[in-house]
Order: structure tokens, then C-alpha cells, then sequence
């Protein structure tokens, strides 16, 4: 059994690690902004959560506090270098041996030649692509920058599809596996993460099939 923080539980990828982690029976807290917001996303299943902490991402004290007894934080929140900074800081604090498992963007990782970085395949049809992996890039290195153990998930298009994947998806390290996976694939991945050693210190992918 791990003990999680999720950060981000109430958006779009949180709510289902949340959910992945709890299913595994994971003893798993979250930070959130509104926790009205939360037990009603939640409903009963809230009162399943060891502890729910109201609070900002980049609050230090209160990452202080959250971040107490934890093994593991995952962060859904994908642009935001100073809560990933914070967080990790938080954690190496309380657990030195703590890991930090964060979603990023698929144009970080290398291209399939294992040369060129993936956003340069992208920038033909989307102008933005350079932009996105500056913005992801930002967050990898404020989480390489404070010595903590991490796991970086990039995904491509991200969406809900009802259920994860059976059999599991595979797992590519530093190379695009694909344009889309769900939110129920990639939580799937990201607990993985949380749960193994296999994959520390890289940047890692998965896709789902699209029927």
C-alpha cells in the first residue's frame, strides 16, 4: 500500500487518478481548491480519502502539511513550474526517499529516430507545438531541479472513454507511443508509476487504441 497526494483531483485527468489510486486500495489524500466541489464530484466515496486539504498548489505551508507521511505525490497539473517546484520541495522535506509522479506533453519526449524531440513532428499542423514544449519543459526541469525522485507521464490528446484499457497499454519510455489516451489509461500509468520502480527518473508514454 502507497500513500498518494493527488494534486489536481477535481479536473479532468485528477478526478480519475484519484479514483485509479483509490481502487488499488492506496491510502490517498488530495489537495484541492474547493473541497464542496470535490465531495460533490465524489459524493460518498469522498469520506473514502484519508485526508482532503483545502489550499492552493503553491502554498508552501500547506504543501508542508499534505505532504506529511506521504510515499508518493502525483500531479495532474501539467503548466505550472512553481506548484511543481513547491511540491517536490514539500515532499523531499517530509520523505526523502519520496517520489513525484507528474503529467507533462508528448512533445518532450525524443521522436521515434531517437534524435529530433518530438514537438518537431507536430509543428507542420500545430503552430503551438514549440510553445507547449517550452511550457511542459519548464515544469520537467523545476522537478529534475530539486533533486526529487519523478516519473514524467507526456501524453498526447487526452479524453474520457468510459474505462481503462484491457489488457493494459504499453509503456514506452522517451518515445511518442501514440495521438491519444484516455484519462482512465493514463491514470492507469501514472499509478503504475507510483507503485514501481521501473521507470524512475524518465519520461515515460502510453496510447490508447481508438476503436
Amino acid at each position: 500500500m502507497v500513500k498518494i497526494l493527488v494534486l489536481g483531483a477535481t479536473g479532468g485527468l485528477g478526478r480519475y487518478l484519484a479514483q485509479e489510486a483509490l481502487s488499488r486500495r492506496h491510502t490517498v489524500s488530495v489537495l484541492v481548491r474547493n473541497p464542496a466541489k470535490f465531495s460533490q464530484m465524489f459524493g460518498s466515496n469522498s469520506n473514502k480519502f484519508a485526508n482532503v486539504f483545502e489550499g492552493d498548489g503553491t502554498n508552501a505551508t500547506v504543501l508542508a502539511e499534505a505532504t506529511k507521511n506521504i510515499d508518493v505525490v502525483v500531479s495532474s497539473i501539467g503548466v505550472r513550474p512553481d506548484v511543481a517546484s513547491t511540491a517536490a520541495k514539500a515532499l523531499l522535506a517530509n520523505n526523502k526517499l519520496g517520489k513525484f509522479v507528474q503529467v507533462a506533453g508528448s512533445t518532450n519526449v525524443l521522436s521515434s529516430d531517437g534524435v529530433a524531440l518530438n514537438w518537431t513532428n507536430y509543428v507542420q499542423v500545430w503552430p503551438g507545438a514549440q510553445g507547449a514544449y517550452k511550457s511542459h519543459q519548464a515544469v520537467i526541469d523545476a522537478i529534475k531541479a530539486t533533486g526529487v525522485n519523478y516519473v514524467v507521464f507526456c501524453p498526447s490528446v487526452m479524453q474520457s472513454v468510459g474505462s481503462p484499457s484491457f489488457p493494459k497499454m504499453a509503456v514506452r519510455v522517451n518515445r511518442p507511443s501514440g495521438d491519444f489516451v484516455s484519462y482512465e489509461d493514463a491514470a492507469v500509468v501514472m499509478i503504475d508509476a507510483a507503485e514501481v520502480s521501473d521507470w524512475d527518473g524518465q519520461l515515460i508514454t502510453s496510447a490508447t487504441e481508438r476503436n
